[in-house]
Formats: C-alpha cells, sequence, structure tokens
C-alpha cells in the first residue's frame, strides 16, 4: 500500500465478528497511521460511530445482534437524538464511506452497497482488494 497523505489524521472503524479478519484488516490500514476502532457487534460498531470520528467503516454483513448494513442505515439515517429545545433535529442523513464484506454476495446486499456508494468485498478478500479499496475511498475523500 502506498501512504499518502492525507489532510489530518484519519480514524477507522473494523466492525466483524471474526477477530482473525478485525486483526488482518487493522494490519493492512496500519501503514496509513488512522487510528483504528475495533468492534466484534453490530451495537458496538454502532456505538463507535456516535461516539467517535469516523471516516471510513469496513463492516461485516453479518454480526451479532445488527448487520452491517443496519448500522449504516442506523448511523447515516437516524433515528437522530432531540436538539438543545427538544425538538427533534432535522433527518439530515450523515455521511460514511463504508466497505462491505461478506461470503454471501446476494443480489440485495450489492444493490444496497451500490446504492449507498459503498465497496463490497467477498469473503474471503484479497489483502490488495482491501488495501485497494481503503486507498480509493481514503484518498477520494481526505488526499490533501
Amino acid at each position: 500500500m502506498t501512504t499518502p497523505r492525507f489532510n489530518r489524521p484519519l480514524s477507522l472503524l473494523i466492525g466483524d465478528d471474526d477477530s482473525s479478519v478485525r486483526e488482518c484488516v487493522a494490519e493492512l490500514v496500519s501503514p496509513l497511521g488512522c487510528q483504528v476502532h475495533l468492534a466484534a457487534t453490530g451495537s458496538e460498531s454502532l456505538r463507535i460511530l456516535l461516539g467517535t470520528r469516523i471516516d471510513l467503516s469496513i463492516l461485516d454483513i453479518h454480526m451479532p445482534d445488527m448487520t452491517g448494513m443496519e448500522v449504516f442505515e442506523r448511523y447515516v439515517r437516524g433515528p437522530f437524538i432531540a436538539g438543545p429545545d427538544r425538538a427533534p433535529t432535522p433527518p439530515q442523513p450523515r455521511n460514511l464511506a463504508a466497505i462491505f464484506m461478506s461470503s454471501e454476495a446476494t443480489p440485495e446486499i450489492r444493490s444496497f452497497c451500490a446504492s449507498t456508494g459503498s465497496w463490497f468485498l467477498d469473503k474471503p478478500f484479497a489483502p490488495a482488494d482491501m488495501r485497494l479499496a481503503i486507498e480509493r475511498l481514503l484518498t477520494e475523500r481526505f488526499r490533501s
């Protein structure tokens, strides 16, 4: 992986119930110097997204308690918390770069990824394919 320069330090979320996949992806991004957050479940992934500035999420489709697609949808589209006057905040979608991965590449999964502008990688993925997806998404959004 080349080491592109970014206009600020970046933060990544790797959400997968398989610890070896989390560790593999974390190792692939280590040359970028990004802060990496690891999650083993969908709810843990969502909690990290809601509490931390995440620039790229790498999510397994099938995780305990919530799919990667559900995590993405809940983060991007809400529900949103009430504002200071207790009125619901306007439903302004959040933006999130995402790579999804699964051993089940159903048409619905591929359609979801295409409709959200996300990447999809089949499991098992080649490290070079994951590196390419990470580098392209980050470079498109954050290259200095």
